[in-house]
């Protein structure tokens, strides 16, 4: 489904295709969801009053869905995740609370907030207090769930544009932190400040997407023993909310002659 930006199927679809085409990745189902409710997103969290089940949609539902219904390799190894801005939060979020799902994340230019009251300014009626926010804030379920995210070999990838300095999510300096934090709890994580770029999707990808590949590549283990998929929610027909849309990759040909 569409996300916060619009264009970034398109953008994501591409650097996987060049990533292929160099033989980086092989094949791979790309899965888009979507965040959008008519109360506005809920930054992938399920908001304290129901209305927005961000996180419900991803992980009870949209994992089991598509497992159930595409070839996939229904395991945490195989299965990895990322996601650029509120959509890189998301992504650490999602991977700090269920390691056992993912076996990577990359967050691009991932925006970090860390105190309620910004959250509240940019994404106000999701979180209750500070309390319902700690539960999802990767700020705390990095140390709180530390001996899982250990136990699962999770590793992450933060790539973040050095021109990305805006005064309240502080992107360049959070990740640096974040950064901090995941060495000296000794998760493995990559660090990659792109000079002369803002928070631009397309620039991070061209510069750093098939290093985000290879990353996945490195980190994937498609022929580890099956992992529990999450118990699937029934999703509504006639939802209100477009819960799931799924796409492959475009195929391309290798050197062997095999159409992807």
């Amino acid at each position: 489904g569409p996300n916060s930006y619009t264009s970034d199927n398109g953008i994501v679809s591409d650097a996987f295709q060049r990533a292929a085409t160099a033989g980086i990745i092989g094949r791979t189902i790309i899965v888009f969801p979507n965040n959008t409710f008519p109360a506005g997103n809920s930054m992938w969290a399920d908001s304290f009053d129901g209305i927005r089940p961000g996180e419900t949609n991803v992980i009870r539902e949209l994992i089991p869905y598509v497992d159930s219904h595409y070839r996939t390799i229904p395991t945490r190894e195989a299965r990895l995740i990322q996601g650029m801005s509120m959509g890189g939060m998301g992504t650490l979020a999602y991977v700090y609370n269920y390691p056992e799902l993912f076996c990577c994340a990359v967050g691009y230019a991932s925006a970090l907030l860390d105190t309620l009251q910004l959250i509240k300014a940019h994404h106000p009626g999701v979180f209750s207090d500070e309390a319902d926010w700690r539960q999802f804030s990767p700020w705390d379920t990095l140390f709180s769930n530390i001996t899982a995210i250990r136990a699962n070999n999770m590793a992450v990838r933060l790539v973040v544009g050095a021109l990305d300095t805006s005064s309240d999510a502080r992107i360049v300096a959070n990740n640096r932190i974040m950064r901090d934090n995941l060495i000296s709890l000794s998760v493995p994580v990559e660090h990659v400040e792109v000079p002369g770029v803002g928070h631009d999707f397309g620039s991070l990808l061209t510069a750093e997407g098939n290093n985000s590949f290879t990353f996945f590549a490195r980190n994937m283990n498609p022929g580890a023993s099956p992992t529990p998929t999450p118990t699937a929610t029934p999703i509504p027909s006639g939802s209100y909310v477009q819960r799931v849309d799924v796409g492959a990759a475009a195929s391309y040909t290798d050197s062997s002659g095999n159409v992807w």
